[in-house]
């Protein structure tokens, strides 16, 4: 396992008030065989006289002070400022004093360079290592070098369960499947998970047990993150706002809202700054990344500055050179824009993926990064010597190492009191030890002294003694009331803790029993969505078939419409021959009338009548009953024709 360089800069005074900086168990890889004209060795008894040394050298900016095996110690003086990456830590044995306090260690120039950052990070991309092809959501650092992200699993809450993998193989790591989540994060040897529910579940680092809920915080949480030096908690929602809780032992307690949220609005980024800064982003184009700060007299958070960045923000990045990585993933592929303190932009990288969701830089600027598509799991190693973000498990390890220490104190002062208690208990003995002897002494014996004068003794000695043992019981009996008081504190605790358990185990079972009737409720409502959605792809169906079927319809509509009107055009046209029929008829009726008038006159006048105008009767006779035949048929096709005509408006009110 790499070590991540920290150090602490602790102000002193030297005995001549010069002020210098102290960074402890740390050394300077740069070897002592350096030329004068960059520093010189010295061999002294302790620090102190080298400290003293460095103050009367103008030329020394800081020296080493290392301890060895005897007494004496070794100064190395240094004429320059080494770079950062210089500094080899831990070392036990050396410490580094800081002389020139107005100089900072320098960077290396691909460190903070951003240009060389880029560039050597483009090179990169092409050579990038997929692990896993998943939907993801949530990256942040776990327990003994491991990263743990949380599956995305959309509407069904099943799939959404969280992954851990070894930060150095990416191999999966075994873990209790906890689903239903929707982001994640680790502090303090605790995991704090967001769930569907709009809650937050804190587990132990074994992640077997979970110790307890929070409320509903009204929207999906979106984010997770931690302030190191407050070891306050920030929860980042969708809509309902952000929420500041403080933590005792892993349990979440008193949290705030300290920013509204809006509707309209999908919080999605939060980066910490320090214990009094954080910036904020939105998944929503057209909002700037905020700088939230804490107002010390009122612990409210207010912002008046922003960096603008009109795009739909999904993390933030502050790195080891105060530059903000802002990611953005609202459009066709992935970028990430990087952003001073100044708000100036420096840059972006293309990753050349989408759906990007989180970004975390490991040692030497390497970029993991998580997608909410199959892209999944992936990690680009740019080719740099350059100091990693620090990492919150170091951090925490070093605020551990803290609490161990004063532990260690009190422990120290306990044992302190144990011993002086032990002294006076010898002391007690020794006292006891010093009467037996004087009394031994004082045994008559034959003599030629006073008998009564050595009686007298006696009794002073014997009262002596029992002044001595009244005090010993004294003591005992306060000794007794001690260790009466802390056994009855023992029964106490010993009670507390069975009311404890007693009452975990009922909070497991009211936890098991309200998840099992969650489980079936959610079943049910999972049953019903399925049956809906059926009933919903059957109605799709039907009115697609229906709005086909009305299309056909209107259709062969506008045909028979269109017929309906020709066959009115040939009627009407029929209807005109047949009154010209009738007429024409009437015409030869007459005419025939007039014939027979005329063949009664003819009859009697005689049997004179030519041929010739016999055949014309008969011819006209012959053509009125054509006529009449006509006539018939046209009232055939004129009654088919209203039969159509009916028929087509009944098919037509029909379809309307």
């Amino acid at each position: 396992m790499s070590f991540l360089l920290i150090f602490f800069i602790l102000p002193y005074l030297c005995t001549s008030s010069y002020p210098y900086g102290l960074i402890r168990n740390a050394s300077i890889k740069i070897p002592f065989d350096i030329n004068d004209d960059n520093g010189h060795i010295l061999k002294s008894q302790d620090c102190n006289q080298c400290l003293c040394s460095a103050f009367s050298n103008p030329k020394v900016v800081l020296f080493t002070c290392t301890q060895n095996e005897f007494i004496n110690v070794t100064c190395q003086f240094y004429y320059f400022m080494p770079k950062r990456d210089d500094i080899q830590y831990p070392n036990v044995y050396t410490n580094i004093y800081l002389i020139d306090t107005n100089q900072t260690f320098e960077e290396k120039d691909d460190c903070c360079n951003t240009t060389t950052l880029i560039i050597k990070i483009n090179e990169a991309i092409l050579t990038k290592e997929t692990f896993i092809r998943q939907s993801l959501r949530t990256l942040v650092n776990g327990d003994n070098n491991t990263i743990i992200t949380v599956v995305s699993g959309g509407t069904v809450s099943g799939n959404s369960i969280l992954l851990k993998f070894d930060k150095s193989t990416f191999k999966s790591v075994d873990i209790p499947k906890i689903s239903e989540l929707k982001a994640a994060g680790y502090y303090d040897e605790h995991y704090y998970l967001g769930t569907y529910q709009n809650t937050i579940l804190v587990y132990n680092k074994s992640l077997s047990v979970s110790l307890h809920e929070t409320l509903n915080m009204g929207s999906v949480i979106t984010v997770i993150r931690f302030i190191n030096h407050t070891q306050e908690m920030i929860v980042g929602t969708a809509f309902s706002g952000i929420y500041i809780c403080g933590k005792d032992k892993g349990y979440l307690i008193n949290c705030t809202l300290i920013l509204d949220g809006d509707s309209k609005k999908q919080l999605h980024a939060i980066g910490i700054v320090n214990e009094n800064a954080f910036y904020v982003g939105w998944y929503s184009s057209g909002l700037n990344i905020h700088l939230y700060r804490r107002n010390p007299s009122d612990n409210t958070w207010t912002t008046n500055d922003s960096i603008t960045h009109n795009y739909e923000t999904t993390d933030i990045i502050i790195d080891n050179c105060k530059r903000i990585w802002a990611v953005e993933a609202g459009s066709n592929k992935d970028e990430v824009f990087i952003y001073d303190q100044n708000k100036t932009r420096l840059g972006k990288i293309n990753l050349g993926d989408t759906s990007l969701f989180n970004l975390m830089i490991a040692e030497d600027y390497t970029l993991i990064i998580s997608h909410e598509s199959d892209a999944g799991l992936t990690r680009i190693k740019p080719d740099l010597n350059c100091r990693p973000l620090l990492s919150n498990e170091f951090i925490q390890q070093k605020q551990r190492s803290n609490d161990l220490e004063d532990e260690l104190q009190l422990i120290q002062k306990y044992s302190k009191s144990t011993q002086t208690r032990a002294t006076e208990q010898d002391e007690l003995k020794e006292k006891q030890q010093q009467v037996t002897a004087l009394c031994n002494d004082l045994i008559p014996r034959s003599t030629t002294d006073d008998v009564d004068v050595l009686k007298q003794e006696l009794i002073t000695v014997q009262q002596y003694r029992n002044e001595m043992a009244l005090e010993k019981e004294q003591q005992i009996d306060k000794l007794r009331n001690i260790l009466m008081e802390n056994y009855q504190s023992a029964v106490e605790l010993e009670r507390v803790e069975t009311m404890f358990n007693q009452n975990l185990l009922i909070h497991d079972e009211l936890i098991n029993e309200n998840t099992s009737q969650i489980g079936h409720e959610i079943n049910a409502v999972k049953q019903f969505v399925r049956v809906t959605h059926k009933r919903q792809e059957n109605i799709k169906n039907t009115v697609k078939y229906m709005r086909n079927r009305l299309l056909e319809n209107q259709t062969e509509m506008k045909q028979l419409k269109q017929t309906n009107i020709q066959l009115q055009n040939d009627v009407q046209i029929e209807q005109r021959q047949i009154n010209s029929y009738r007429n024409q008829i009437e015409t030869l009726n007459n005419e025939i009338h007039l014939l027979k008038k005329n063949q009664v006159i003819q009859t009697r006048i005689g049997d004179d009548q030519d041929n010739d105008r016999q055949n014309f009767i008969r011819q006209i006779i012959q053509e009125k009953d054509q006529y009449e035949q006509q006539i018939k048929e046209c009232r055939i096709q004129i009654k088919e024709i209203n039969n159509q005509r009916q028929q087509i408006q009944d098919e037509c009110d029909h379809m309307s």
